[in-house]
């Protein structure tokens, strides 16, 4: 049974790594494919750090919610075009509506990422990013 379990466990890690990773797909755009998974990542100038950083010296906080003390974990995407323009920002998951338009104004402000590379070529890529209340307080 022992054996069995571990030859199951290799031929199941084998294939997992034999996956072309260019085959992992999120949805097919007009203009293209929109990847999850790519050889480069996109990446923000001054990288993460730079990124929240950006968000918060250019969030302001709506007055209902600062007063109602209304925060918590909230998940953006949005998708980094071949280009590195940020595109179709949205919020996954909310903390409020105020908070939401708010977050959605300041990822239209957000400057060219380096794009995500595929293959040698730029793609776009869908980035999530999660956030924990770090503008609330």
């Amino acid at each position: 049974m022992r054996r069995a379990v571990l030859i199951i466990t290799f031929f199941l890690t084998a294939y997992c790594y034999g996956q072309n990773s260019s085959s992992v797909i999120q949805l097919r755009d007009t203009s293209g494919l929109i990847y999850k998974i790519v050889e480069h990542e996109p990446e923000f100038p001054g990288g993460l750090i730079g990124l929240l950083t950006f968000l918060q010296k250019n969030f302001q906080y709506p007055e209902m919610q600062k007063e109602n003390e209304i925060c918590g974990k909230v998940v953006l995407k949005f998708i980094v075009d071949t280009d590195g323009a940020v595109i179709k920002p949205e919020v996954v998951r909310s903390c409020g509506v105020q908070i939401d338009k708010e977050l959605i104004r300041v990822l239209a402000l957000l400057p060219k990422f380096k794009p995500a590379y595929q293959d040698g070529k730029a793609v776009k890529y869908s980035f999530y990013l999660p956030i924990n209340d770090f503008f609330g307080r």
